[in-house]
């Protein structure tokens, strides 16, 4: 099983730490650990150095994944549905400015 970890389990807070670390434990044993291109983004602001993030994701088995513009496309279908969004745009481009 692959499981895709959010940031609030990652950077628990200090009420909820504990229960994350037992989550985290178990499902490293029998599951694939993935986080995205966001959860890594907001997770690399707690590391000073790429090489120190690099290494607690080895260390951890956490591994990341890359999106597809496909699977941003239908997450972005998904929020609007959620959001009721209008399919009514007025996208404004300056061209060559």
């Amino acid at each position: 099983m692959i499981t895709a970890l959010d940031t609030n389990i990652l950077l628990a807070d200090k009420h909820h730490c504990d229960y994350s670390k037992k989550l985290l434990d178990a499902a490293v044993v029998k599951e694939q650990l993935i986080i995205s291109e966001i959860v890594y983004g907001e997770f690399a602001a707690r590391f000073p150095l790429v090489k120190e993030l690099h290494d607690f994701l080895l260390d951890t088995g956490n591994r990341l994944v890359h999106s597809s513009e496909n699977a941003f496309y239908v997450a972005g279908e998904l929020w609007r549905e959620s959001a009721g969004i209008k399919n009514k745009l007025c996208i404004v481009m300056n061209a060559g400015s």
